[in-house]
Order: structure tokens, then C-alpha cells, then sequence
């Protein structure tokens, strides 16, 4: 994300505080119970403020009289450009069109081969934006949109390494014989799921050829953990 647009965020993040009375985002974010280093970065404007944060900062500081939105911490007043004061100075916002949906792209890979470790940390590594119609058109939950890269060849030639994966993580189980991300042993997958009769879930790869089905058995299924339904992919050519 452009570095001005971070430090008009943190700098309408600040002054949301400020309002609040919290004198320092320490004491914001102790107070709050929020990673202190994440909410400095967000306040500082090194790092891009998500959907979901953006919703809790501004319930929290509405709560103690701020008039701030997510919309507003993210976007500006109307979604609209202007100056947006820091302690370090002005800078000048950049206007986000109306319709708009601001995805958090995770700085996570999710394995569509024989499976790596999730490095998976809070750490957002961008964001992606997306027309809210055509999220809600296609079935998925806006505020619940995740975005990661596939790695590996085990979905090919559905998904191939390096896709970006657009997910609803609002379905946390099975609903059909979709596309899913999981994380199963430990490892984040991107797979098909099919369920059984007998309540056992078969993980199936596109690639049938090279990779064999993996199920996990009914007493099992509380080590399978759904984090989100793939409903888009993208890639460049």
C-alpha cells in the first residue's frame, strides 16, 4: 500500500486516541488489551491497518467519545482526500472510492503442495482492494475477506504456485465440496474438501496424478481447522 495513505490512516488512528484520552498508544493499547507493537505501527504508519482493526479501534474509541469510524480510520471522512495531521506532520490522503472493500492480504502461504509450516504471525503484509458488490455477488462476507498466495503445484491446473487466493474466512466449516484453506498437522493447505458418510473428510488435490488423497478420520476432525472458503484466485501472466 502507497506509504502516504498508511500515514494518513495512523494519523487519523492518533487523533482518534487523543480524543478518546489515552495519552499514549501504550496506554491505549494496555489499557485495550491490543499487541502494543502492532498498534504503534498502525499509529505510526508503517503498517497498513486492516478491516478488522480499523472496526475494533474505532468501536473502542467511540466508546470514549471519539466520532471515528473504521471507514473514517481507514478512508477519511466520506472516504474523501485531504491533510491528515502526525506528529511528524502533514500528509497529504488519498481518496478512496466508494464501494470499495480493503482486504488484508496475510503474510502467510498457504500450501497447495505437499505442505509447509504456516509462518503464521499477525503480521499483515499488504492490503488488496475489492468492489463490495462483487464480493457480496459471488458469495463471500466482505468484512470476513482474507487474501494469501498459494505455494506449490498440488492444485494445478485449478491453482498454481503463487495465485492470490481471495478467502471467506466466515465459514469455519464444510458446507460443500469446495475449495478450502486448512490447517491440518500442524500445516496450512489449500485443498478440496469432500465429506464422507461416516463424518471423515477427504483433503483431495487437483493434481491427482502427483498427489495422493489425505482423510482425516471423524475423531479426528477437531485437529482439522477451516479457516476460510477459497471463492476467487488470481494470477498474472
Amino acid at each position: 500500500m502507497d506509504k502516504k495513505l498508511r500515514k494518513a490512516q495512523g494519523a487519523r488512528l492518533l487523533a482518534a486516541r487523543k480524543t478518546a484520552g489515552f495519552r499514549s498508544a501504550r496506554e491505549a493499547a494496555l489499557a485495550n488489551g491490543w499487541a502494543e507493537s502492532t498498534y504503534r505501527a498502525h499509529e505510526s504508519g508503517t503498517r497498513t491497518i486492516g478491516q478488522d482493526d480499523a472496526e475494533k479501534y474505532a468501536r473502542r474509541f467511540r466508546s470514549r467519545g471519539a466520532d471515528i469510524s473504521a471507514q473514517a480510520i481507514l478512508f477519511g471522512d466520506e472516504a474523501g482526500g485531504g491533510l491528515a495531521e502526525t506528529d511528524q506532520g502533514l500528509y497529504e490522503t488519498s481518496p478512496m472510492p466508494s464501494g470499495f472493500v480493503m482486504v488484508p492480504r496475510f503474510d502467510v502461504a498457504a500450501s497447495a503442495g505437499s505442505g509447509r509450516l504456516a509462518e503464521a504471525t499477525d503480521n499483515e503484509a499488504d492490503v488488496v482492494a475489492f468492489r463490495e458488490e462483487w464480493m457480496r455477488r459471488v458469495g463471500m462476507v466482505p468484512n470476513a475477506a482474507r487474501a494469501l498466495i498459494a505455494v506449490g503445484d498440488s492444485m494445478e491446473p485449478t491453482i498454481r504456485d503463487g495465485d492470490l487466493l481471495l478467502i471467506d474466512s466466515s465459514i469455519d466449516h464444510v458446507i460443500d465440496n469446495g475449495i478450502y484453506v486448512v490447517v491440518y498437522g500442524g500445516l496450512l493447505h489449500v485443498k478440496r474438501l469432500q465429506v464422507r458418510r461416516d463424518g471423515s473428510v477427504v483433503l483431495r488435490s487437483d493434481n491427482a496424478t502427483l498427489y495422493d488423497d489425505e482423510v482425516v478420520p471423524a475423531e479426528e476432525m477437531t485437529d482439522l481447522i477451516v479457516e476460510g472458503r477459497v471463492r476467487w484466485f488470481g494470477r498474472t501472466i
